[in-house]
């Protein structure tokens, strides 16, 4: 299979023009909508506002589901907001809304690292995390963040920069409960990688350089721990800005 096509089955878009009582014309081909393990069967809907937001089905056919033993048949992710750029590539972003949710804010000023491993003081437990890195500066042949590391380090879920490849590795071979795999996507232009991480109790979305790639996998680390670290192996590597929020339940208390 190509690198980019991972998955079972997968969930994408073509780009065309269509008008009623005409052909459909074809003018990119198919493109993935979101490069992590777990994402399929996206519905989409144009709210009041007229914005395009989609859901997509946390999980995917033919992977482990170990929640299924508990009668649970996945999940969904949170709503993300459709836009096209420029360059006629599907952008999608978490809805804005979800920034009521935050709570108990966090940031650390720039800082490097250098052949360093950086445990930080708040957990990924009901998350949202934004790291930016410096991916000109930084010469590190590996530096990213590790989540949901337990207490003993034998559970952890890296999403990494590896420079020899110029490619941003989600990596779940520690993640827990028979999950695992690596999924990768090229290294977007420019001289800053901008995350977006949201991290529940089973699963991680990230958005990269505000939705231009974007990676879903369900998680199962244990509950206790749930600790962040920023690491760079061999070499350098700079962390332009951290910042970190609590997420409040959707759900009324």
């Amino acid at each position: 299979l190509p690198i980019c096509y991972r998955n079972r089955f997968q969930s994408g878009y073509l780009l065309g023009r269509w008008q009623p009582d005409h052909p459909f014309t074809l003018e990119q081909h198919f493109q993935e909508l979101d490069a992590g393990h777990d994402f399929y069967a996206p519905q989409s809907f144009v709210a009041a506002d007229g914005r395009r937001l989609l859901f997509g089905w946390m999980d995917m056919w033919g992977a482990n589901m170990p929640t299924q033993a508990d009668g649970w048949a996945g999940c969904l992710t949170l709503p993300r907001e459709l836009t096209l750029d420029a360059q006629g590539h599907v952008r999608m972003m978490p809805v804005r809304e979800l920034e009521a949710l935050r709570r108990d804010a966090h940031s650390l000023p720039a800082f490097s690292l250098n052949n360093q491993w950086r445990r930080l003081t708040v957990n990924a437990l009901q998350a949202e995390i934004h790291v930016t890195w410096d991916i000109q500066k930084s010469q590190a042949e590996r530096f990213g963040i590790e989540i949901a590391i337990s207490d003993d380090r034998r559970y952890a879920t890296r999403l990494y920069v590896d420079t020899q490849s110029r490619r941003l590795v989600l990596d779940r071979s520690q993640s827990g409960l028979s999950v695992g795999g690596y999924r990768s996507v090229t290294l977007p232009d420019g001289d800053t990688l901008e995350l977006r991480l949201f991290v529940d109790r089973s699963s991680l979305e990230v958005f990269v350089n505000q939705g231009e790639t974007c990676l879903t996998s369900r998680i199962y680390p244990p509950t206790e721990g749930r600790g962040i670290a920023l690491y760079a192996e061999n070499g350098d590597a700079y962390c332009l800005a951290f910042n970190h929020w609590q997420m409040a339940s959707i759900y009324a208390e």
